[in-house]
Parts: C-alpha cells; sequence; structure tokens
C-alpha cells in the first residue's frame, strides 16, 4: 500500500512558462500602476507567491 505510482488516467499537469516581459509586466502593475497584489494575481490567473519572487 502506498504506493507512489500514479494513475494513467490523470491527465499529467504541465507547467506554464512566463516570458520575462510578462514577469515585468505583472510585477509593474502591483508596484507602479497601483494594483493590489491580490488584484493583480487574480486578473492574470497567477499564484501570490509567484508575482512576490518575481519582484525580488
Amino acid at each position: 500500500m502506498g504506493s507512489s505510482n500514479r494513475s494513467s488516467s490523470s491527465p499529467q499537469r504541465v507547467r506554464r512558462t512566463f516570458t520575462d516581459e510578462f514577469k515585468r509586466d505583472a510585477v509593474s502593475l502591483v508596484t507602479e500602476q497601483g494594483y493590489s497584489l491580490a488584484e493583480a494575481c487574480r486578473s492574470l490567473d497567477l499564484h501570490p507567491n509567484l508575482v512576490r519572487k518575481w519582484k525580488q
């Protein structure tokens, strides 16, 4: 029991990749355009921790 094999019927998640320009624009929404982090992330379908990481 507790096998680590996944069912072959479940689809694999594909990691999204973002261009440097997209990352700059996302951070810009928060830092320069006055959007809250939550608003910007909701509109771009991103997790707030991701944008925080890009901001650093």
